[in-house]
């Protein structure tokens, strides 16, 4: 399995999939993290330079 990026070194085990919207809401809220997804963005048009 790969290695998280905060984990020294340590390996990234997935423990639980929770495809449920309102219990990932809960979960992020008892953590003190925006519920919310970010805004979406219009999507890049064909041959659209990534750093505009």
């Amino acid at each position: 399995m790969p290695h998280g990026p905060d984990c020294d070194g340590g390996e990234l085990e997935i423990i639980a999939a929770i495809p449920e919207r309102p219990v990932i809401g809960e979960i992020l809220s008892h953590l003190g993290l925006d519920p919310r997804p970010p805004p979406r963005r219009r999507a890049r048009e064909a041959g659209q330079d990534l750093a505009t």
